[in-house]
C-alpha cells in the first residue's frame, strides 16, 4: 500500500494514495490529483507537538490492533483454500496486542500479535472448526525516494514482471493502459566511464542477507545462484551488482525486520519458496525483495533429482548427498528464484529451444546447459541415458542462458539519450526486433502452458514425443531398481513410499504435457507491425503420432508393475493402473482443443482423432476375435467417457472404469 499522512486542524489522517493513473500533461495531472484524493484509512487526534511544531505525536494503536482486509495475515491463495474451501475468521481483539516497535533511518516497523478464531470449510463440511490462531505480523512504514526513478514500460515480448496503470496521452487519444516493469534502481557511480564502455560499480548494489539459521548445507548454493546473475550485469557495464552476505554479527544496527534489507530466511515446514516484493507504485522501483526457504524446497529438489535422473545416473541412487551434489541440486532452482527477485518472469518456452538429442551431448550441455533460460521451470536432465552420463553429460542447469542475458539488458541497460520513459520505447522496441534474429530468444507466459506445447513446465527439448520416450526409458530403469537403490536409512519405507507416489505423479504430468500437442497452438508474442504470425498449429503428423504413442503405451505398461514394490509398500492402486486409466480420458479431454485448431487451419480433425482412437480400442471386436480382459476394460472405459459426454439420460453408471471389472486385468 502507498500511504501518506495529512493534517486537518488537530486531526492526523492516514490516507491510501492511488497511483493508478499517469500522464505527462500538466492540466490532466492536476485534475487527476483533484479527483483521486487519497482515501482516509485511519484518523487520530494530535496528542503532542515538538517545540517548533514540525512533528506530532498521534495514537496509532487502534490502527494496528484491528482486522484490516488490506493487511490481513490470511492469503487468498493459501494451500488450505485449495479444492473449493474457504476460511471464515473471527477477530479476537481482546487476545491481540502490540509487540516490538523499531524506528530506522527511513522506516519504522511495528510488530503485532493478532488473534483469531478460524474455521476452514466448503459447501458441505468444516475441516477446521473454531481453531484458535495467532499471527505475529510486522508492518512497516517506509519513506519513498524523494526523486522517483524513471519507470520502464513493459513489453509482452520480453519476460519481465509488470503492473498496470491507466495512461492519458491527450484529449484526442483518450486513455489506455500502460504496463510498467518492476526493477531495482541501478545507477553507475561514474556515468561518463560507463558511457565509454568501462565496467563500473553501481551507487546502490543489491544486497541479500542470509539468515543465520539457514542450514549450512544450503548456503553455498544460495550465494552461487544469486551472484551468478552478476555475469549478466557485467555485460551491460555494471560490476558487483548482487552481493550475498550473512546476517551481520558485529553490527548492532542490523535488524532483519528492517524493510531496508532484503533477506533470505529459513523456516521449517513442507512449503517450498515464499518470495515477497515491495516496490514504489509510482515507478516500479523495487525497494525490497525477500524470500523464505522452507525444508520442502530441499525435499522437493532432492525427490525430483532422484526421480528424473537416477534411472540414468548411478551416482543419484542413494538417499544422502555430498555438499557438491547439494550445490548442483539447488543451484538451478535458486537462480530462477533470484531472477524473480530481480524483476524477471517465468519463461516456459526457453527449454523447448534446444534439439532434444543435443541434451544427450556432453559438449553441448556443458556449453549451453539444458535451457536458454534459468527462468524456465526446469527439471533435471531426464533425456540423458546411462551411456550419456558415462560420457559426462550435464544433468542440471549450472549457468545463465542467452535469454537471461538478453532480458537483463532489456530491463536494466540505461538509455541516457531518452528524457522520459516514453522516449525509451523506440530503443526498447529496436532491441526486441534485433533479438528476433536469434531463434533461441523466445518467451512463454505461465498461462500458455495449457495450450502451447512449447511452453510446458518441466519440459525439455524441441521434440516432445522423443523427449517422452527418453523419459520413460529412465522410468523403466527406476522401477526395476527402486527398492534396492533407496533402501539405505529407510527401514520404515517412508522415503521409498514418497518416491513411489511422486513417480506416479511425474509420469502422469509427462503425459499431460505431451497431450497439449493435441490441438496445440504455438504462440508467438508479436506486434501487428511485425511480419511474424502470432500463432501456428501443431502439424497433423505430430498429433497423429502422439495419439498412436498414447494408445500403444496404454497396452505396454507392464514395466510399471513391480510385485516387490507393491507388496512391501502396500500399494493399493499400482502405478500401471493409475497411468493406464488416465490415457483415454486425457485423449478425449483434448477433443475440444483439436476442434478449435481445426477451425484455425489444423489438418488434424476431431473426426480423424476419434477414428484413430476408435479403431485401436475396438480392434478386437472389429476383427471378431476373443477379447482380452485389458481390451474389455478399455472398451468399457471408452463407453463411459462417451456416455458422460453425451446428453443421454441413464445408461452406464457414472463410475470409474474399474467398477466394471471383477478383478484388475493384466496389462501386457
Amino acid at each position: 500500500l502507498c500511504v501518506q499522512f495529512t493534517q486537518t486542524d488537530s486531526i492526523i489522517s492516514l490516507r491510501q494514495v492511488n497511483h493508478g493513473y499517469t500522464t505527462e500533461l500538466a492540466n490532466v495531472a492536476q485534475r487527476i490529483r483533484e479527483s483521486m484524493k487519497p482515501a482516509v484509512m485511519y484518523n487520530s487526534g494530535i496528542l503532542a507537538y515538538n517545540p517548533d511544531s514540525t512533528a506530532v505525536v498521534v495514537e496509532m494503536t487502534e490502527f494496528f490492533l484491528r482486522d484490516d482486509e488490506q493487511l490481513t495475515p490470511f492469503s487468498a491463495y493459501a494451500p488450505a483454500t485449495w479444492g473449493g474451501r474457504w476460511i471464515v475468521k473471527e477477530f479476537k481483539k481482546d487476545n491481540s496486542q502490540l509487540g516490538r516497535i523499531k524506528a530506522f533511518e527511513d522506516n519504522v516497523s511495528v510488530q503485532t500479535s493478532l488473534s483469531y478464531e478460524v474455521n476452514l470449510r466448503d459447501g458441505r463440511y468444516y475441516y477446521i472448526y473454531k481453531l484458535p490462531f495467532t499471527s505475529l505480523m510486522t508492518r512497516s512504514f517506509i519513506l519513498l525516494p524523494e526523486e522517483p526513478m524513471r519507470p520502464r514500460i513493459a513489453d509482452s515480448r520480453v519476460g519481465t514482471s509488470f503492473w498496470t496503470k491507466g495512461r492519458i496521452k491527450s484529449g484526442k487519444h483518450g486513455m489506455d493502459n500502460v504496463y510498467l516493469t518492476r526493477r531495482w534502481r541501478l545507477e553507475p557511480v561514474d556515468e561518463a566511464a560507463h558511457r565509454r564502455g568501462e565496467l563500473v560499480e553501481v551507487k546502490k548494489p543489491i544486497v541479500f542477507y542470509v539468515d543465520s539459521l539457514m542450514p549450512k548445507e544450503w548456503r553455498p548454493a544460495i550465494k552461487d545462484a544469486f551472484e551468478a546473475w552478476n555475469v549478466a550485469f557485467e555485460r551491460i557495464g555494471f560490476k558487483n551488482v548482487i552481493r550475498v552476505v550473512d546476517f551481520p554479527k558485529d553490527n548492532p544496527d542490523f535488524d532483519a525486520n528492517n524493510i531496508e534489507y532484503s533477506t533470505i530466511r529459513y523456516a521449517p515446514g513442507w512449503l517450498t519458496v515464499a518470495p515477497t516484493m515491495h516496490f514504489d507504485t509510482r515507478t516500479g522501483e523495487i525497494l525490497n525483495a525477500s524470500l523464505c526457504l522452507f525444508d520442502g524446497f530441499f525435499s522437493m529438489q532432492k525427490t525430483m533429482e532422484i526421480l528424473f535422473t537416477s534411472g540414468a545416473d548411478p551416482n543419484i541412487r542413494k538417499n544422502q548427498f555430498s555438499q557438491e551434489e547439494i550445490n548442483d541440486m539447488l543451484r538451478g532452482a535458486l537462480m530462477q528464484v533470484a531472477g524473480i527477485n530481480l524483476g524477471l518472469e517465468t519463461n516456459l518456452k526457453a527449454s523447448s529451444a534446444y534439439p532434444t538429442d543435443s541434451l544427450r551431448s556432453p559438449s553441448f550441455t556443458r556449453k549451453h546447459g539444458l535451457s536458454r533460460s534459468v527462468m524456465d521451470n526446469l527439471p533435471f536432465n531426464y533425456v540423458a541415458q546411462p551411456e550419456d552420463v558415462r560420457r559426462g553429460v550435464c544433468m542440471s542447469q549450472k549457468r545463465l542462458g542467452e535469454c537471461d542475458f538478453y532480458t537483463i539488458k532489456w530491463l536494466y541497460q540505461p538509455i541516457p539519450e531518452a528524457t522520459s520513459f516514453e522516449d525509451e520505447v523506440d530503443v526498447l522496441d529496436r532491441w526486441i526486433r534485433e533479438g528476433r534474429r536469434n531463434p533461441y530468444l523466445k518467451f512463454g507466459h505461465l498461462m500458455s502452458q495449457f495450450y502451447d506445447p512449447s511452453s510446458n513446465a518441466q519440459d525439455l527439448g524441441d521434440d516432445p514425443l522423443k523427449t517422452t520416450r527418453y523419459f520413460f526409458e529412465n522410468m523403466k530403469r527406476l522401477t526395476g531398481g527402486f527398492m534396492d537403490w533407496f533402501g539405505e536409512d529407510d527401514a520404515d519405507y517412508a522415503k521409498r513410499t514418497l518416491y513411489y507416489k511422486n513417480m506416479v505423479q511425474v509420469c502422469q504430468q509427462r503425459l499431460m504435457a505431451l497431450a497439449t500437442n493435441l490441438g496445440g497452438v504455438y504462440q508467438e508474442n508479436t506486434y501487428a507491425t511485425e511480419d511474424i504470425p502470432s500463432f501456428s498449429v501443431v502439424p497433423r503428423e505430430r498429433q497423429k503420432a502422439i495419439v498412436r504413442y498414447f494408445l500403444d503405451l496404454e497396452k505396454n505398461l507392464s514395466w510399471l508393475s513391480n510385485e516387490r514394490i507393491e507388496r512391501e509398500l502396500e500399494v493399493s492402486n499400482p502405478a500401471k493402473y493409475e497411468v493406464a486409466n488416465r490415457i483415454l480420458p486425457t485423449l478425449f479431454g483434448r477433443l475440444n482443443a483439436i476442434a478449435f485448431t481445426a477451425e484455425k487451419g489444423s489438418e488434424y480433425t476431431v473426426e480423424e482423432c476419434m477414428d484413430d482412437i476408435y479403431r485401436d480400442v475396438w480392434e478386437g471386436t472389429l476383427k471378431n476375435r476373443k477379447l482380452t480382459s485389458t481390451e474389455m476394460l478399455r472398451q468399457k472405459q471408452f463407453l463411459v467417457i462417451v456416455n458422460d459426454a453425451s446428453t443421454v439420460q441413464g445408461g452406464f453408471m457414472a463410475a470409474a472404469p474399474m467398477a466394471f471389472a471383477g478383478e484388475k486385468p493384466e496389462i501386457l
